[in-house]
């Protein structure tokens, strides 16, 4: 779509315990601390970079899949947050209370897809978004890619704006 953007890598799928991160608020305890301190591989802790799309979309989908290390199991997770969606909800059901939603840390579970190829580890699909502005920074962003070396389990970043694709591939 001319309103969506779509970022893919390389990197780690997601495991039920980070889904559960994204949808929490910024706050953090202290299984949250001690879990982050004792596994340093991992890169973020409470969602506050995930979140920050919801500057430039209203609507974004998480599609993840790989290999569960614990138990060697194909774990898939296709899920959504939309705005829209849930000020539906709010109209519907609780108009008379004016209560909103919060709706980017209530995910909408997506059908998960029957190709098993249909997923490249993990993929970030915005959508709504304005593209004149999100050009203007993902430009900037693709003159200097140097920034990939910063994530430490991404080899590959695909970048889809419009019918414009661009690929950062970091050399081990």
């Amino acid at each position: 779509s001319d309103k969506q953007l779509t970022i893919t890598h390389s990197g780690n799928a997601f495991t039920w315990a980070d889904v559960e991160r994204l949808c929490k608020s910024a706050s953090h305890n202290d299984t949250d601390i001690a879990a982050k301190t004792a596994n340093l591989k991992t890169t973020g802790l409470k969602g506050v970079g995930f979140k920050s799309i919801f500057s430039i979309s209203s609507a974004a989908e998480v599609h993840s899949q790989g290999i569960d290390k614990a138990s060697g199991m194909l774990r898939q997770y296709r899920f959504k947050f939309d705005e829209a969606y849930w000020r539906r909800q709010s109209e519907q059901h609780f108009s008379e209370y004016k209560i909103k939603y919060p709706w980017p840390i209530i995910p909408i579970p997506l059908e998960i897809e029957t190709d098993s190829n249909s997923i490249s580890d993990v993929q970030f699909v915005l959508n709504k978004i304005n593209v004149a502005h999100v050009r203007k920074d993902l430009e900037a962003f693709l003159l200097n890619p140097e920034i990939i070396l910063f994530l430490r389990h991404i080899t590959c970043i695909t970048v889809t704006l419009g019918n414009k694709t661009t690929q950062i591939v970091k050399e081990l």
